[in-house]
Parts: C-alpha cells; structure tokens; sequence
C-alpha cells in the first residue's frame, strides 16, 4: 500500500543512518523480512506459503528499489525474505486470532554480539 510505502521509507531512512555508520558498522549481520497470512478457515500452511513469500520478496524489492530514495547499495547481501504463511498468528486481547493484524510483514534483525 502507498501507506506501506511511506512507512518503509521511513524505516529504511533509520536504519541505513544507523547500519552504515562507522559506531554500528558490522553490529546487524541479516535482517529477515518475513512474509505472514492470516489463519483463515480452508488456508492451510503449503497454501498460505506462496502468498507469504511474495510478501516478503515484495517488500524486499521494494527496499532495495531506488523508489526509496535512500542509498541501499550495501543492502541487498544483508536483507533475506521468508515466508512463514500462518504459522506465527496475531491474537487479540481476547485471545482470538487478529485477522487483520496476521497479514503482515515483519522484520528480524541478526545481531552480531561480541
């Protein structure tokens, strides 16, 4: 979504300001974008997959796109998409599944500690 998009800017403006600096240079080593579907009657996990892939593989383009207008040239080694497609659901406070809420994208950082 545009939404999405601004969002993404926004992030990918952070992120590289702080993994290209010279303080943090090495400290994330991968960063996951992981693809979600929600966990609707009739979908199971080999059929949500594909659409969890192209998720992840989606807004991985999209970062690495020159639509971002930021400089993600160091990026592409570092970003891996995934596809888990309803295996790791959103519950709400009732403890409901959150239809809304599963379809998503997340991001896991790999940090390296030493």
């Amino acid at each position: 979504t545009n939404e999405g998009k601004e969002f993404l800017k926004k992030f990918l403006k952070v992120y590289t300001d702080i993994i290209y600096s010279e303080k943090y240079d090495g400290f994330i080593s991968k960063t996951i974008i992981e693809g979600h579907v929600a966990p609707i009657s009739g979908v199971t996990y080999e059929s949500g997959l594909p659409l969890s892939k192209q998720r992840a593989e989606n807004v991985k383009n999209y970062c690495l796109s020159d639509q971002t207008g930021v400089d993600t040239s160091k990026l592409e080694s570092m970003l891996e998409a995934k596809g888990y497609s309803q295996s790791r659901p959103v519950y709400d406070s009732n403890g409901e599944f959150d239809i809304e809420a599963s379809r998503r994208v997340s991001f896991t950082f790999v940090v390296n500690v030493n």
